[in-house]
């Protein structure tokens, strides 16, 4: 199984995505993608979402 990470603007679209293995911490991808946000740059964490159905 693949985690998707994304974080999104205000009006909720993507502009950072990255990918994961299922059994890696989120902590290993957060970094990277908090990295290239601005200085003043309000974030906080949003609870999982449900996983997408992989049809098998």
């Amino acid at each position: 199984m693949t985690k998707i990470h994304i974080v999104v603007d205000a009006q909720g679209l993507p502009i950072r995505l990255g990918l994961t293995a299922g059994q890696a911490h989120d902590g290993q991808i957060a970094d990277t993608l908090l990295d290239h946000l601005g200085p003043r740059t309000i974030c906080w964490p949003t609870r999982p979402m449900m996983p997408i159905a992989s049809g098998n």
